[in-house]
């Protein structure tokens, strides 16, 4: 089986071990369900263009058939010499979502972890080119979107409440496709546009983590200074070691084209924040893998933006297919 990307100061159970020191407390505090059963499946995912795509789906197996239309669903995206294993085991933060009312999805989307090419195509190159970021917003990412949609459909969670947590170079590719989300029409329904039902504004909120800004063919900047218009209702984080030099500076630019001001003010923190943490230099998965702060403050935002809005679930087939 070809198994893309490397995984960098340590295996993936290493850090599973790492996230069960630094993240159990977080099974002392989380809901529990009494007659609801956690659950985690593997999935596969075919894009458009035939890539293979592997993920983990975490959620609940609900009693009451009603109870998932509020849950929010977060997807996890890989770091760049990594794969979806850094977010999972018993610990992960993966767990730490769902035990913490949120299903979830771990992606290894084309040329990372356990994706695999069409078959007529040879010789895949296995390092990331410009062309592959594009591919993975354009056909990866909306391939994820149609599996949530039929969950969605089933009640097991409610897609208008959806978070994006990106590492490294992938959190360009995620501000782009939050982007591309809210820009999707409506289907033509109903008589007015209020009325119409949505195929997208779903991407509610965007975790960056050791962030990159721009890609050859992707523009972050572009994608941020469109996300701080208030039409996009999308919360943003950035998140980066102080010891992180690209990922701080990176960090410091995200936050300046999101509110024109470097410095994090805690009083304009309603939906965009910057946090740097003092003498960390890991980058992506591997530092929240060893900040127990850092993952208590993304489940904080997550909470505040994603978890508690209630917004109610709607059938998002076309009226013209119920």
């Amino acid at each position: 089986m070809t198994y893309w990307g490397n995984i960098k100061n340590g295996s993936p159970m290493g850090l599973s071990i790492a996230f069960s020191l630094s993240l159990a407390f977080f099974y002392m505090a989380t809901p529990v369900f009494a007659d609801d059963v956690p659950f985690e499946e593997a999935r596969t995912f075919t894009t458009e263009d035939g890539w293979t795509l592997k993920g983990t789906y975490y959620n609940m197996r609900f009693d009451d058939p009603n109870e998932g239309v509020q849950r929010p669903v977060v997807l996890l995206l890989p770091g760049d010499r990594g794969n979806r294993l850094h977010w999972e085991g018993q610990a992960g933060f993966a767990s730490t979502l769902r035990n913490s009312g949120y299903a979830v999805l771990t992606l290894d989307p084309r040329k990372y972890g356990e994706s695999t090419p069409p078959a007529n195509v040879k010789n895949v190159v296995k390092e990331m080119r410009p062309a592959d970021y594009a591919d993975v917003l354009r056909y990866d990412l909306e391939a994820v979107k149609l599996f949530l949609f039929e969950e969605h459909q089933q009640k097991n969670l409610n897609m208008a409440k959806l978070a994006i947590i990106a590492p490294e170079s992938l959190a360009p590719v995620a501000m782009g496709f939050t982007v591309r989300d809210w820009k999707k029409v409506p289907y033509r329904d109903a008589a007015t546009l209020d009325s119409r039902t949505p195929r997208g504004q779903d991407v509610k909120a965007l975790v960056v983590i050791s962030p990159e800004v721009n890609l050859p063919g992707i523009s972050g900047k572009s994608a941020l200074l469109q996300l701080r218009r208030p039409f996009y209702d999308v919360a943003i984080m950035t998140v980066a070691g102080d010891n992180d030099k690209t990922g701080k500076e990176s960090s410091d630019l995200i936050y300046t084209y999101l509110t024109g001001n470097k410095e994090s003010d805690k009083d304009d923190m309603r939906m965009f924040y910057k946090k740097i943490y003092p003498k960390y230099g890991d980058r992506g998965t591997e530092l929240i893998s060893r900040n127990q702060q850092m993952a208590t403050d993304i489940l904080e935002f997550l909470n505040s933006h994603v978890l508690k809005k209630s917004i109610p679930w709607q059938d998002r087939r076309s009226r013209f297919e119920r």
